[in-house]
């Protein structure tokens, strides 16, 4: 009866803490991968946000169970319950390789926490477990992410991909194309390239190409100031991204 009650005392906390881990990953920290949040820098920076919040449900199921192994099966809970995204988001390496650091995430904190043994959530001990569990996580994951761009790079190639995903939008949707439109300035080629001004417009237009040989634009209706709209709107419309993108498959 005894031995029931403790198994019950440790089970409960751990489905507890194990699905609100899980959870937390699976909306948040799917949604830190999403693209849009990336665009932003968020997904590099995820780790901030989601590494602490795990290590501190973990503490508090380890202050609530006094087992050490309990963090552990709180991990492979939350892993399972990440890896379910996967039904619902297209995007699987951002869902598979998240559950496997989680996993690792645990283990460094069962570690952590058999070395230090904090008997309060807000202590110095608990702290120096903190650290001890990220720095080991983060060595973890570094080693993670070289044996597998060294064994595996196609799927370094896919998260590459991922990572720089284009938005796809209509010319008449951005910014820098209605500022294109709006210019009506015309340039004048019969002034552009007249006298020493136009000699030095046809050295200044010219871009090197392969064999030898030089492409000259000097004689296109096109300006400095012209040429800056063009770079802003191929920025804006990703189009050195898609390039890659269509170029990769």
């Amino acid at each position: 009866m005894e031995n029931k009650k403790k198994f019950l005392s440790i089970l409960f906390p751990v489905l507890f803490y194990g699905a609100l881990w899980g959870i937390f990953e699976a909306t948040l920290g799917t949604l830190l991968h999403l693209p849009a949040f990336e665009a932003g820098g968020l997904f590099t920076k995820s780790s901030i946000i989601m590494v602490p919040v795990a290590f501190l449900i973990m503490t508090l199921c380890y202050k609530k169970t006094g087992s050490l192994i309990s963090v552990v099966f709180a991990g492979l809970i939350s892993a399972t319950i990440k890896l379910s995204t996967a039904i619902v988001v297209p995007f699987g390496i951002y869902v598979y390789f998240p559950a496997i650091y989680i996993v690792v995430e645990s283990l460094a904190m069962f570690g952590a926490l058999a070395i230090f043994r904090p008997s309060n959530v807000l202590s110095t001990k608990t702290f120096a477990a903190f650290v001890t569990a990220a720095v080991t996580y983060q060595f973890t994951y570094i080693s993670i992410c070289s044996i597998t761009a060294v064994a595996a790079p196609g799927l370094t190639g896919n998260i590459n991909a991922f990572e720089s995903m284009a938005n796809w939008k209509n010319l008449d949707q951005l910014d820098a194309y209605r500022e294109l439109v709006a210019d009506s300035a015309r340039v004048d080629l019969r002034v552009a390239l007249a006298g020493d001004q136009g000699a030095q417009r046809v050295k200044r237009y010219t871009l090197p190409m392969a064999c030898g040989l030089s492409y000259n634009y000097g004689a296109k209706q096109v300006d400095d100031a012209l040429l800056e709209k063009l770079a802003n709107l191929a920025e804006e419309a990703q189009l050195a991204e898609k390039f890659a993108e269509l170029y990769n498959g």
